[in-house]
């Protein structure tokens, strides 16, 4: 009669641990997929900035210091 509580309870501490799991999982992949637009969002506007601040991808296509000196 003792193993019948102790089930009992070892079943809605599984199944409680298994919701906090699944909502966790679920949580963190919604997270990624809000971070995952949210960079594309953001790099969209920023494509245009990294050209400025590194020197290797402005030597490329057009070269801001070879323009002006023309």
């Amino acid at each position: 009669m003792t193993a019948v509580p102790r089930s009992a309870r070892h079943r809605r501490a599984h199944c409680w641990w298994f919701c906090v799991r699944t909502a966790l999982a679920s949580a963190a992949a919604l997270s990624l997929a809000l971070f995952g637009l949210t960079l594309e969002r953001v790099e969209e506007p920023m494509r245009p900035l990294p050209p400025i601040s590194t020197p290797m991808t402005s030597s490329g296509p057009t070269p801001p210091s070879s323009t002006p000196g023309r």
